[in-house]
């Protein structure tokens, strides 16, 4: 229960992030049949100090699973009859995420890319009358409809605790560390990237309408199916 974990005294991430060109670096690159490549990523790594009253731990460095670390690229081209098609692969690279790091698992304690880390994998049909159509691994309609905010802010002020302290685990009064951590405490009920099928609507005067299907083929404890419907102004 909650009620017999101690509160952490503090817990804090200088996100100083070495973000590049504000978030990222891209190259695009045209080719002789009209299409087009962006290559793009974002280093996005800081220090987290953590104090949970009992113990005091520093981590340097984290990558801020904010908006963590990665490279990509993207793809478009035109298809005729006011259709366009585009692509992009993205992969995420966060050896020390602060959603991985606690007391019992260090930074250094070891890393490993697998499928996990794949983000966006997808094709997509557009057309600024019929809608847009996505196909692959990418966002549902509501993955980051929480974090809407009108001044644009994203992640300069997304430092929260579950994003900066995340996997920490909890002690409890007794003084022991628990096997709860802090982020099953914080569920904001956003969607996330899945292997899915999506369309959005055409922006109809700053309004647009999102609706998604699919499955989590990343992990192999994950047989559910979702559905998800999104707006945004």
């Amino acid at each position: 229960m909650i009620s017999n974990l101690k509160t952490p005294l503090f817990s804090a991430t200088v996100l100083f992030a070495l973000v590049l060109a504000g978030t990222a670096i891209a190259q695009d690159t045209t080719m002789d049949t009209g299409g087009a490549f962006d290559f793009y990523g974002q280093v996005s790594q800081g220090y987290l100090g953590y104090d949970d009253g009992e113990i005091s731990q520093s981590y340097f460095p984290v990558d801020n699973d904010n908006s963590g670390s990665r490279i990509g690229v993207r793809y478009e081209n035109t298809l005729g009859a006011g259709w366009g098609i585009g692509g992009r692969f993205e992969v995420g690279i966060t050896p020390n995420s602060t959603s991985s790091v606690n007391l019992n698992t260090p930074v250094g304690s070891g890393y490993t890319i697998d499928k996990t880390n794949i983000r966006h994998l997808e094709v997509e049909f557009e057309n600024d009358l019929v809608g847009n159509f996505a196909f692959g691994q990418g966002s549902m309609a509501t993955d980051g409809i929480t974090g809407i905010d009108f001044p644009n802010t994203t992640v300069v002020a997304g430092v929260s605790v579950k994003d900066s302290a995340a996997s920490q685990l909890l002690r409890s009064v007794d003084g022991t560390l628990s096997g709860e951590i802090i982020a099953d405490y914080y569920k904001n009920f956003v969607g996330r990237r899945l292997f899915r099928v999506r369309y959005d609507t055409p922006d109809f005067n700053g309004f647009m309408f999102s609706v998604a299907h699919g499955q989590d083929v990343l992990h192999d404890d994950d047989e559910n199916v979702y559905s998800d419907i999104g707006g945004a102004l």
